[in-house]
């Protein structure tokens, strides 16, 4: 199975059926940005390379959704970053 954008031209029953189906994901972050893990007990700046649908990939490293919550998290600026390492 390969992913496929949507379209503008797509109909709301279309839309609808896809997220019954379980086939419409939101991802957090885009492809080619900065994010920031908690590394040390540091915001560390990486580059978001890949995601799908079971993890995302930063500086080319593969994280699954455990992995990414034992490290901290993952977070779109420093400041988010920084109030998770404080809290």
């Amino acid at each position: 199975m390969t992913a496929e954008k949507l379209q503008k031209n797509i109909t709301i029953d279309e839309l609808n059926h896809l997220i019954d189906t379980g086939h419409v994901y939101r991802f957090p972050f885009a492809i080619n940005r900065e994010v920031y893990i908690i590394s040390n007990h540091k915001p560390s700046k990486v580059m978001v390379t890949d995601m799908s649908v079971k993890g995302i990939q930063l500086n080319g490293q593969w994280y699954s959704e455990k992995e990414i919550d034992e490290i901290g998290g993952v977070y779109g600026s420093e400041f988010e970053a920084l109030s998770a390492v404080s809290r």
